[in-house]
């Protein structure tokens, strides 16, 4: 079965090329990319696959192959949207090839043996960069009847389980108190300044896991506002990184004789980006075959930079059992969202580390649809994750 995986992606290679190309050379921003949508559903409906376009969202859609056989359903995620002015400088073209990829691969395994049942979807999520499409499908129900979620990312390196983030916000404003002149010692940059200086003392204290960027996004002598992110792995801990901050802002304020406003927009955290949970079990299948095709991971490799990213790719990990792996296409030195990395992205290069994560992935999805067991292991597992959500999480846990 693995050898029929490998050449289908390969006799397709051509085909999932020219789609990728296509879609990087026609970047489209957050729940604009009618080009892509178009491209991909009718390159899935030529494949054989049952589309359902505009699905929930005008650039969403569930692309659906049923075995006839009953079994389980997996999705495999697509992601297509750019980033303004730099175009896809996060790979998504790459994204939504692998997603392709892995569904007709699939769909050819399960036409050809009858071990390998039930459903495969390819499910395009929108907005990944400014908009969180996935949220909005998981509220509107797009993966109450998915079991196993799947996709992978590229990177500067490869990882098996990527530090993926809990994100929150918080807006600062720092006022000169009523009745007081500034220009007698009281400004609200002076607040601003020892807020930043604080928190960036603050970081020695913090978990290697943890993140905080912020800026003063505005400021002048009477009223100064910052704005920040922060990550953590766990909801507990983001918890933990407010409490710093309250003391941080707190102490700014009071040696700068200022009053202060502070919002972490609890109410708006709720639809931000939650921290992934890294299915072990689907994991370590996708790591086996993808060891096989010669990638090399490097999580614990000391010499190699751990990104901490965001993404609503989390949010579906607390739904299903997930992975998001990363993967090298050979952008080094050049990161994500970058000219760089875009050029790379577009490049015939990231070809080949592509399809390899591709036939990995697809692998993993025929594993799953052909052993219950394994199946029913990967939603133990999240299960047991979602009772102690709090307890933070090491790679692969």
């Amino acid at each position: 079965m693995a050898y029929l995986v490998g050449k289908i992606i390969a006799e397709n290679a051509y085909v999932l090329w020219k789609l990728s190309k296509e879609i990087w050379q026609n970047p489209e921003l957050s729940f604009e990319e009618t080009f892509a949508h178009d491209l991909l559903t009718q390159t899935l409906q030529e494949y054989g696959f049952v589309v359902k376009k505009n699905y929930f969202l005008p650039t969403a859609f569930r692309a659906e192959f049923d075995s006839g056989r009953d079994g389980s359903t997996v999705a495999v995620v697509c992601e297509y949207d750019a980033l303004p002015g730099i175009g896809h400088a996060c790979g998504h073209n790459l994204i939504a090839e692998i997603g392709v990829a892995v569904g007709i691969a699939v769909k050819f395994s399960m036409e050809r043996d009858s071990s390998v049942c039930g459903k495969i979807i390819v499910l395009g999520t929108p907005a990944e960069e400014d908009g969180s499409g996935k949220i909005r499908l998981i509220e509107k129900g797009a993966f109450k009847d998915v079991d196993v979620a799947v996709m992978a990312h590229p990177q500067v390196t490869n990882r098996l389980y990527p530090l993926i983030l809990d994100l929150a916000k918080l807006t600062v404003i720092f006022r000169v108190k009523e009745y007081t002149d500034p220009w007698d010692g009281h400004t609200a940059v002076d607040a601003a300044v020892s807020c930043y200086n604080n928190i960036s003392i603050m970081r020695r204290r913090f978990n290697s896991k943890w993140r905080i960027n912020g800026i003063i996004s505005r400021c002048n002598a009477e009223e100064a506002e910052m704005l920040f992110c922060y990550r953590a792995p766990t909801r507990k801990e983001i918890y933990s990184l407010k409490k710093m901050l309250e003391k941080c802002i707190e102490a700014a304020a009071s040696i700068s004789g200022c009053s202060f406003i502070c919002n972490f927009h609890e109410e708006e955290d709720k639809n931000e980006c939650k921290g992934m949970i890294h299915n072990k079990t689907v994991a370590e299948v996708f790591g086996m075959h993808a060891k096989s095709l010669g990638v090399l991971f490097r999580d614990f490799d000391p010499r190699f930079t751990e990104s901490a990213v965001s993404t609503d790719m989390g949010n579906v990990s607390h739904v299903v059992p997930s992975i998001q792996p990363e993967y090298s296409i050979g952008a080094a030195p050049h990161v994500n969202h970058t000219p760089g990395f875009a050029k790379v992205a577009g490049s015939l290069s990231a070809q080949e580390p592509t399809l390899v994560i591709a036939e990995s992935l697809a692998r993993t999805v025929v594993d799953l649809l052909s052993n219950r067991d394994l199946m029913n292991k990967a939603k133990f597992e999240l299960e047991f994750c979602r009772v102690n959500e709090n307890v933070v999480r090491s790679p692969g846990e």
